[in-house]
């Protein structure tokens, strides 16, 4: 069970390819902003039946080809339903676009087969997940009519605090003031080999354990846990920062220190 949180920044960070293509949708397409939510939910789910990553092949894609792409997953959120109709057959054209670009044949039978876990995973991802990390982008949209110009969402780089106190490792330090919060990027996966053999080549033998998150098969973790041999080692990886970047074989990852979920709670309370 976790016993600390994700912030709403880091959710964003992960999820920025989502909010890449959500962002057009609603501020350039100018669709609908709870429609596109469960669109993209649709297609997160996709994955994690096995699907490529289809949001990840629509981010070089023209607007007029992810509409077509959307109206295809909102045709198929209308056999997301307990009560809806069953399709008459298994027709191989029901979603051609989506089907040409991953390669595997999505149906309004198969949706319907899997209804009941569809329609339980989308409502999941809308209301823990999507409705956080697309917050802002939502307001925007609401807030000109789903009108304007699109922009690409991306997690910016660590800003240096000037009232950060430098790091002071005491003689008996506890295991999760040794421990680094890491956090990934949706379509972007790292292993857990890959980061300890990063951190291992780039500051010593300084991993001691490394936790990631458990998910089911074929969901990508969102982060991990690092327990490192020595609190001094979390300086240097940090920089005198609360947060900084690091790529791991071409793919960004952010990290913090780790914070429990009950003394992130007392920090917040005013």
């Amino acid at each position: 069970m976790d016993y600390f949180m994700i912030t709403t920044e880091e959710l964003k960070s992960f999820h920025a390819i989502d909010r890449e293509i959500f962002s057009r949708l609603v501020i350039n397409l100018r669709r609908d902003v709870a429609v596109s939510m469960r669109v993209i939910a649709f297609w997160i789910w996709l994955e994690e039946l096995g699907y490529p990553n289809i949001i990840l092949k629509m981010l070089p894609l023209p607007d007029s080809v992810v509409n077509v792409l959307a109206e295809e997953a909102a045709s198929c959120l209308n056999y997301v339903s307990v009560n809806v109709t069953r399709p008459s057959s298994r027709n191989s054209n029901d979603t051609p676009l989506t089907s040409g670009l991953m390669n595997r044949n999505i149906s309004f039978q198969l949706v319907h087969e899997r209804r009941i876990s569809a329609v339980q995973a989308i409502t999941k991802t809308v209301n823990d997940v999507l409705a956080r990390a697309f917050e802002d982008i939502a307001q925007q949209a609401r807030a000109s009519g789903s009108s304007g110009s699109g922009r690409n969402v991306v997690a910016g780089e660590s800003s240096l605090n000037p009232r950060a106190q430098p790091w002071k490792p005491n003689a008996q330090v506890s295991h999760d003031d040794r421990t680094i919060f890491i956090t990934f990027s949706r379509g972007y996966p790292v292993g857990e080999s890959e980061i300890r053999g990063y951190f291992s080549r780039r500051f010593g033998e300084c991993v001691e354990a490394i936790h990631m998150q458990e998910v089911a098969v074929n969901v990508q973790p969102l982060y991990a846990r690092m327990v490192l041999r020595s609190a001094s080692t979390m300086a240097r990886i940090l920089e005198g920062r609360e947060r900084a970047k690091y790529v791991i074989n071409g793919k960004h990852v952010w990290v913090r220190r780790f914070v429990p979920r009950q003394q992130m709670r007392s920090s917040l309370r005013p």
